[in-house]
Formats: C-alpha cells, sequence, structure tokens
C-alpha cells in the first residue's frame, strides 16, 4: 500500500500520531471522540490494526482533550476574575472643595488667659463630679452594711429561740465585766485568773444540782469561746491534763 493511500497520515490522523505536528491543525475544533472512534472504526474496515499505532493516537487524543479542557477552564477563569474586576471597580470622587479658611489671628493676651481659666474650670468640674461620685458609692455601701447590721431577730425572739431571759449580747457583755471584775480584785499582775475562779464566779456560791452546774458550766464556756473569738480574752491550755486558764486581753466594751 502506498504512503498516499494510508489514511492515518492524512490529518487530522497524521497530528494523532505525531504531536509535533498539532501546529499544522486545530486539534480543538474536533470533536476528539468522535476521531478516535473514526480512526478505530477504518482501521478494523482494513481489518489492519496496529496496536501500536492505536496507543499512539489514544494518547496523543487524551493529551489534546486534557489540554482542550484547561484552555476552556483558564479562559472560564480569566472571564471571572475580569467580571470581579468590573464590580469592584470604583471610580475615584472628586476632591470635596474645601472652605476657604479665615486668616490666624494673632490671640491677645485677654483671650489666652480666658482658654486657661476656661481649662481650669471645666478640669475643676470634673473632678468635683468624680468626688460626687465616689461619696454617692461610700454611702450606698455604708447602708447596705447598716442595712445588713439591722438585719438581726429582736432581743424578744432570741429569748424565746434560746430559752434564756438575757440575749446573746448582754450574756456575753455580762461575762466580760464579771471577768474584768474579779481579776481587778485578785491584783493579778498577768491579767490571768484560773478555772477554780471562773467556776467559783458560774456557781456563785448557790446550792445546785450536777444536771444543773453542768448546763451552767456549758453556757459559761460558750460564753467564754464567743469572747475568745472577739479577741476580748485568750485560753490558755499547755497540756490535757492542765488546767484552762484564762487571760483578760481587751477591757473595751463590746459592741455589735
Amino acid at each position: 500500500m502506498e504512503d498516499s493511500q494510508k489514511w492515518w497520515l492524512k490529518e487530522p490522523y497524521r497530528s494523532l500520531l505525531d504531536p509535533d505536528l498539532v501546529k499544522n491543525v486545530d486539534m480543538k475544533s474536533f470533536d476528539l471522540s468522535s476521531l478516535i472512534e473514526d480512526f478505530t472504526d477504518k482501521m478494523i474496515a482494513e481489518e489492519y490494526i496496529d496496536f501500536r499505532i492505536s496507543g499512539m493516537a489514544i494518547y496523543s487524543s487524551a493529551k489534546f482533550y486534557h489540554q482542550k479542557i484547561t484552555g476552556v477552564i483558564r479562559q472560564e477563569e480569566e472571564i471571572q476574575k475580569q467580571e470581579l474586576r468590573e464590580r469592584l471597580r470604583r471610580d475615584i470622587p472628586r476632591a470635596i472643595a474645601q472652605p476657604i479658611r479665615e486668616a490666624r489671628k494673632i490671640a491677645t493676651a485677654e483671650e489666652l488667659f480666658g482658654a486657661m481659666r476656661r481649662a481650669i474650670i471645666g478640669t475643676m468640674q470634673k473632678r468635683e463630679k468624680l468626688r460626687l461620685r465616689r461619696e454617692r458609692m461610700v454611702a450606698k455601701k455604708e447602708k447596705r452594711v447598716l442595712k445588713r447590721s439591722k438585719g438581726r431577730l429582736p432581743a424578744e425572739i432570741l429569748k424565746h429561740i434560746t430559752g434564756k431571759e438575757e440575749t446573746i449580747e448582754i450574756r456575753l457583755r455580762r461575762r466580760h465585766r464579771q471577768i474584768m471584775e474579779i481579776i481587778s480584785l485578785e491584783d493579778a499582775d498577768d491579767n490571768t485568773m484560773s478555772m477554780a475562779q471562773f467556776k467559783k464566779m458560774i456557781y456563785n456560791q448557790e446550792k445546785h444540782s450536777t444536771f444543773e452546774k453542768k448546763v451552767k458550766y456549758i453556757d459559761a464556756f460558750e460564753e467564754l469561746l464567743f469572747l475568745a473569738s472577739l479577741n476580748k480574752i485568750h485560753l490558755n491550755q499547755r497540756t490535757m491534763r492542765t488546767s484552762i486558764g484564762i487571760k483578760l486581753v481587751d477591757t473595751s466594751k463590746i459592741e455589735f
């Protein structure tokens, strides 16, 4: 078969077999899938199938197809970029005409002192506002504290709850006063009294049953603990077997 009769050596089939010749033919204008289908149909019709030539044609067509798709994608991207530029493009507004400034004048001494006076008065007014604001905040805080202190139960209700004739405040003041009197009478140098003296003060030479003595002792010891928490006395005990010592620390009046 003569070369002139070999159809695969003619365009566009020739460019499929030799990609270097693709410049002579615009492969983008062809339907590559139909071109490959025609190529294989011709080979089958002539009962001449060359797998090497067929492989080259399929590979080249795939390569051209990829280039075609890439080119279309690039074109689409360029179109989108151009549209985006058109949307983002803004015209620079014209400059706004500025009003003509009046000529600067030399300030007189009176104007200068007036400006300084206004600045000083403004600063003092701000400080006064801050001072008044702080005073209002302090007053509100003191008012809240006063409300809390007034929120205690009345003496009558406390008596009913505790079952005692005296309120806790009265009991603590009385016990504190008794301790000061005993220490003053004993003329103790270190302001300390023993537990024996304390028990004598509790029972007050009255006859009580064992149960009554225990109740009185417990009540009195509770009062000692309260006085110690108020830093009016200190309770000292060297060992577990030694007696507890009561030391007077503060002789001022108890305030609640």
